[in-house]
Parts: structure tokens; sequence; C-alpha cells
């Protein structure tokens, strides 16, 4: 009898932590990141749209640790003849200006990000312009890094993404649309 209660103990103390943890899992991820589209629009239109991982020019991600602006995005020329695309290549860059906006210091920069070009990852360019973002820096809190970064992509690209994984744990990501 003592072990028939046992058994059932264990069973029950089992699934009883399943449902707990799973719980615990969900609400983590519904709290973890928050999307956040601003749109220069009338004031009437809602700016909050949930569950949105794609962002164009002039809008804005936000979640509890970082804010991210997206600025400006276009076609790149070097005036260095010896920083080049590749044949059937052109630069790209992308202009951020990320705030930090958790309580610690942050570690995020260029190599943060990366590029697809028709879903073909992309190699970050070289460049050397004065405007470019850090490789990788560390931003105290409610502080901002800015600069562009410059990708090589072909030239025949129809869609052009980089993207930013917002969380480690669950490789949640968002997509900067370049056009």
């Amino acid at each position: 009898v003592v072990f028939l209660f046992i058994i059932l103990f264990l069973i029950f103390f089992t699934v009883f932590s399943t449902l707990l943890a799973k719980k615990q899992g969900n609400s983590q991820k519904n709290n973890d990141i928050i999307y956040q589209n601003t749109v220069n629009a009338p004031s009437e239109t809602p700016a909050y749209e949930e569950d949105t991982n794609t962002f164009n020019v002039g809008e804005l991600f936000e979640s509890e640790k970082v804010n991210i602006s997206y600025l400006d995005s276009g076609d790149y020329s070097s005036d260095n003849m010896f920083i080049e695309p590749a044949s059937g290549n052109k630069f790209i860059y992308i202009d951020l200006s990320i705030q930090n906006t958790g309580d610690t210091d942050l570690s995020i920069g260029s190599a943060s990000f990366t590029c697809y070009a028709d879903n073909t990852k992309c190699s970050q360019s070289v460049v050397t312009a004065d405007d470019q973002m850090d490789i990788i820096a560390t931003v105290s809190p409610k502080k901002y890094l800015k600069g562009k970064i410059y990708f090589e992509v072909p030239k025949n690209s129809q869609n052009i993404e980089v993207e930013f994984e917002t969380s480690f744990w669950t490789q949640d990501k968002i997509y900067f649309v370049v056009k």
C-alpha cells in the first residue's frame, strides 16, 4: 500500500511540475519582447501592432532591453578604388539608432545584424566610412549607438532584409526591409 502511494505521488508530482513549467514558459515568452511599429501616420491610427516582426524606414522596434530606430537604407558607392563589390554585386547600407533601454550595459553592434538577399545570407562589407557602426560596442543604460552597417548583395536582388535576433533564448527575430 505504501509503495502504491509513493508511485501515485510521483506521478502526480511529475504531471504538476510539467504543467507548471509549461505555464511559466508561456508567460515568459509573452513577456520577453514587445513589438511595436510607429509610423508617421495620423494620430487616430493606432501605432501598435502585436506580433509584427518586419520594419521599414521610419519605424521603431521597442523592447525592455533595446529600442532600434530604422533611419534609412539604400545603395552605397565607395570612393575608394580598392573597396569595390565583386562583379555582379553592389554595396547597400542600413542606418540605425540603437538605444539601451535596460538597466545594465548592452553589448551590440554591426556584428549583431545579418543580411539576407532573396533568402541567401550576404556578407558585411569592410567599408571605411566615418558613419560606420562599431562591430561591437558596450552601450550604457539609456545611451545610444548610431551608425550605418554595410553589406554586399547581388545587384539583381529582389528582397533584401537585415535580421536581428531579439532573444537568444527563444531565437525570435525581427527584419529590417531594405528598399
